[in-house]
């Protein structure tokens, strides 16, 4: 049966929907793509460069967060991860780099923080010569580099500064 338009009428809303938020979701991981492949740009160059992604150097966003702008946080930062578990040598700085410059195309405060393992033996004694860490803060919750932060000594804090986000 034709429409007013001669055409055959489209999908029911449901399945529509449902389109639309594949739609949305592929297009979060096309981004998170784009954003890993900047972020290793940004990881091959000197600490100095690296810090001007993550934002300003001893800024801190507020723990306090809106659960809707947390909820796009969250869409956003599973789809970097997501395409960091296929993406060779995307490990935490390059993850972190990638979800900070995303959130910050939004608007959506965010916290990187580099530190050391608490353990001054772990320091050394990793075999990989991983001896750092990178996580990222959005209100009160760990969204990429978790869960296991607690384990590590934030030497620096960086965000986007007053008015920036």
């Amino acid at each position: 049966m034709l429409d007013d338009t001669g055409y055959p009428p489209g999908p029911p809303r449901p399945l529509r929907r449902v389109g639309r938020a594949v739609a949305r979701h592929n297009l979060r991981l096309l981004e998170a793509m784009l954003m890993l492949a900047i972020a290793h740009v940004i990881a091959a160059r000197p600490m100095k460069k690296q810090a001007l992604a993550l934002g300003k150097y001893g800024c801190e966003t507020p723990t306090k967060l809106d659960p809707a702008h947390l909820g796009r946080a969250r869409r956003i930062t599973s789809a970097v991860i997501a395409v960091a578990k296929i993406s060779p040598r995307s490990v935490c700085i390059q993850q972190t780099i990638a979800a900070q410059l995303s959130l910050r195309l939004r608007g959506l405060p965010a916290t990187a923080y580099i530190g050391v393992h608490r353990n001054p033996a772990q320091r050394s004694a990793d075999p990989r010569g991983y001896n750092a860490h990178v996580w990222l803060r959005v209100g009160d919750r760990v969204l990429i580099g978790g869960p296991r932060v607690s384990m590590y000594v934030p030497l620096a804090s960086f965000a986007p500064a007053a008015g920036e986000h």
